[in-house]
């Protein structure tokens, strides 16, 4: 019904519209340029198509210094309709290269204000932020997502601090081990998850605190368990810990400092046959050395009723045999 067109190389000027100008220095409020499509169902409302664009812009908002609860780009849908293609809909068809992305959200201005936010408030089965990538064997030594930190020596704190941080403060629930992080993998060989802290000194890689609840039995801080017939004897199969370069220094240590009638460590090994509850292997080198040390600092005679070392077992044996007992 109304078209404009141009053939000549307009350059205009850095103020002014070529084709089309709408200016408005006065107007606080209402609306100033409207388009409304009620009819429209399958078509495009608006079409703009820049297919020679390389260092410009298709569409470029300027909103200056004093948006407060506005919005630059304010898109809303409404009812249950079941959409399958996205309410806003980033799409690239070519193999395009460099970093820049078919999205870039920048602020690199800002201390304390929040760069990108994505709330779901009412969800329950669906997904707040779905990221796919990859295909089935494509993905090599690139990242389906990559959080990049500080490169310097930022000082982190704060309870909700860190580079990436997961909060859930309500007492949720979980019958089928559902976490608030959840690793999921189906790789055979693979690790599902690597941690490297090469500039460790008196840092640590892994923390767990736990300082509020009294965990009560049934509860673990840290619960590694498996259900199939593992049978690795190179490695832990369940846990697996090696050093081959330090020769001084405590590897593995446990303290516990308050416990008064508890246990310090338990192992539960009721169905052994012909295999170890705890084996350990000191080589052949040792001079001054102990395969197994057990120490305490002061035993009263006369009144304990404790061992510093407790051996106790039921002799089942029911065929005639000889009795051999071995001191150390």
């Amino acid at each position: 019904m109304v078209r404009i067109s141009s053939t000549t190389n307009d350059t205009g000027g850095s103020t002014n519209g070529v084709l089309l100008d709408l200016s408005s220095s006065a107007s606080t409020d209402g609306t100033q340029f409207l388009q409304s499509y009620g009819a429209l169902s399958t078509g495009v409302g608006q079409l703009i198509s820049t297919t020679s664009l390389t260092s410009g812009k298709a569409l470029r908002i300027t909103v200056g210094g004093n948006v407060t609860s506005g919005s630059a780009i304010s898109v809303i849908g409404t009812g249950t309709s079941s959409i399958s293609n996205g309410l806003l809909n980033i799409a690239h068809n070519g193999a395009y290269t460099n970093t820049g992305g078919l999205m870039k959200v920048e602020a690199t201005a800002t201390t304390a204000g929040t760069v990108a936010s994505v709330i779901g408030s009412a969800l329950t089965s669906g997904t707040g932020l779905q990221v796919t990538g990859g295909g089935a064997t494509a993905l090599t030594s690139g990242n389906v997502l990559n959080v990049t930190g500080p490169t310097g020596a930022a000082a982190l704190s704060g309870a909700t601090g860190g580079v990436v941080n997961l909060t859930a403060a309500g007492l949720y629930t979980s019958s089928n081990n559902a976490g608030l992080l959840n690793l999921n993998s189906g790789t055979a060989v693979g690790p599902v998850q690597v941690i490297t802290a090469n500039g460790i000194t008196t840092g640590t890689a892994l923390l767990v605190p736990h300082t509020t609840s009294i965990i009560a039995s049934g509860g673990s801080l840290v619960r590694i368990s498996s259900t199939s017939n593992d049978t690795s004897t190179t490695t832990g199969a369940l846990f697996d810990l090696s050093s081959t370069a330090s020769t001084a220094g405590t590897q593995f240590l446990q303290t516990y400092s308050g416990l008064t009638t508890g246990i310090g460590q338990s192992i539960v090994a009721n169905a052994i046959t012909t295999g170890q509850t705890l084996s350990i292997d000191a080589g052949n080198t040792m001079t001054t050395g102990s395969a197994l040390s057990v120490s305490g600092t002061t035993y009263v005679h006369g009144t304990e009723t404790g061992s510093l070392a407790s051996l106790a077992f039921t002799d089942a044996t029911t065929a005639a045999v000889t009795s051999t007992t071995n001191g150390l």
